[in-house]
């Protein structure tokens, strides 16, 4: 594991990153580690999301298929 390293990491092309969150925000922090793995895998092309409950987890991995992935 790296430090700092999201949630969810499915590697394709682009990689998609999501950090999952609760809902409510205010349960939850990013740490400084986080930011930069999600900065620096965002700077290689990969498609990064922070995702606030399951739902928009769900909701950014449709995105992702759909807008960033050849099939």
């Amino acid at each position: 594991m790296s430090t700092g390293a999201t949630d969810i990491i499915i590697p394709a092309c682009p990689p998609f990153i999501c950090e999952l969150k609760r809902r409510d925000h205010s349960k939850s922090k990013l740490g400084d580690e986080q930011i930069a793995y999600m900065t620096a895998a965002q700077a290689a092309g990969a498609y990064v999301c922070i995702a606030l409950g399951v739902d928009a987890a769900w909701e950014a991995f449709e995105d992702w298929l759909k807008n960033h992935v050849d099939r």
